[in-house]
């Protein structure tokens, strides 16, 4: 750890060192990093952000709810919900693949205990696939993070409209980074989730595995 550490900060020094000594760096650091129009811009930024983060929120929700109804309408074996099942089987989203996942003997041995469909699908199913297509979803749901950026098109004023903005009254760059250093540090939680997610649930199919 000390030997990549220290290598790091190695390549780290001779890289800045190489960057500032460039000819056409202070052209570059005037035009999008300066300090004096991160700071002007900050604050609306951050306030499109919050624009950001709540159609995030809006979207991970309503896919995830649409996603389980069509998941759940493709296990509908009565003949009257043929043509419900025929509409979802057009468009299966991964949730069916966790549903799918889980043994028949699951759902044959909650049956035998006197659970009607429902009930096995609430108590013994979806637990299951949920935490199967957990890592999935996670990293869909970083991939949605990412997307969000692009509403700026349809001409709400979220991060990207805002820095926009601030680059046509100052003629300056700097709001665009100063947009995507925040949806970076936006990310970073979510990637450290996933890859916390991602790598308990390989333990545990190792355990299962061993077991």
């Amino acid at each position: 750890m000390l030997i990549a550490a220290g290598s790091t900060a190695v390549l780290g020094a001779l890289l800045v060192t190489a960057v500032a000594n460039s000819p056409g760096w202070p052209r570059v650091q005037q035009s999008f990093f300066d300090p004096a129009v991160a700071t002007q811009a900050l604050t609306a930024v951050l306030r499109g952000l919050w624009l950001n983060v709540r159609t995030l929120v809006f979207c991970a929700v309503g896919a995830l709810a649409l996603g389980l109804a069509i998941a759940l309408a493709r296990t509908l074996r009565p003949a009257v919900f043929f043509p419900l099942r025929a509409a979802a089987t057009s468009y299966t989203h991964v949730f069916r693949a966790g549903i799918e996942s889980v043994h028949p003997a699951q759902r044959a041995a909650a049956r035998s205990l006197g659970l009607s469909h429902a009930q096995t699908m609430r108590h013994v199913v979806l637990p299951q696939a949920v935490r199967r297509v957990a890592p999935p979803l996670l990293n869909d749901l970083v991939a949605l993070q990412k997307d969000v950026g692009l509403i700026s098109l349809a001409g709400p004023v979220d991060a990207i409209r805002a820095a926009q903005i601030e680059t046509a009254t100052s003629y300056n760059f700097t709001p665009y980074v100063v947009a995507g250093v925040l949806f970076i540090l936006m990310a970073i939680p979510l990637v450290a989730v996933t890859d916390w997610v991602t790598l308990r649930a390989a333990r545990r199919q190792t355990w299962a595995g061993a077991a």
